[in-house]
């Protein structure tokens, strides 16, 4: 049996309703069951990565307890997506919902589709600052350091923008 491990994840949305779509991935992971003991951070306003002619997102992460394996959070999270109206698009364009495992424990993992922990979680302000909400002492596996850290050395500047809790 999978050991029970610390996952936190990333939502984001871009696509009006925005934090109804954020508000309805959380309730399908509490409802799903395969997370337990969800915790989840205030709401962030961000500005887009890549493709800067696009909405800002609301951006925001969830912590919680699972026995996933690294294969299978990917793949729940993916399938996630899909349930909740993810339309595929090229990268770096509006997304509906996009749910991405941050750090699981302290696993690494590396297939053809993904990498766990994240590969630009510490270059991305709109991560770390959610992820310092809810789990700074948590760590990065690669980089030994917190997220609490990793937060205060990011080189990144963009403005992320706290709205507060999520409500809808």
């Amino acid at each position: 049996m999978t050991p029970e491990r610390r996952i936190i994840l990333s939502l984001g949305s871009n696509i009006e309703p925005r934090s109804h779509r954020l508000a309805a991935a959380i309730e399908a992971m509490h409802h799903d069951g395969a997370i337990r003991s969800i915790i989840v951070s205030d709401v962030y306003s961000t500005a887009p990565v890549g493709i800067r002619d696009q909405p800002d997102f609301l951006n925001c992460c969830l912590a919680g307890d699972t026995t996933l394996g690294p294969a299978e959070a990917v793949a729940y999270v993916k399938t996630l997506e899909q349930r909740l109206g993810r339309q595929h698009r090229q990268r770096w364009h509006e997304r509906e919902i996009d749910v991405d495992v941050i750090l699981l424990g302290d696993v690494v993992f590396s297939s053809q589709q993904v990498e766990i922990p994240h590969p630009r979680m510490h270059e991305r302000r709109f991560v770390l600052v959610p992820a310092c909400d809810i789990a700074p002492e948590a760590r990065h596996p690669l980089l030994q350091a917190s997220i609490r850290e990793l937060c205060r050395i990011c080189g990144d500047t963009s403005a992320v923008a706290s709205l507060g809790p999520l409500t809808v």
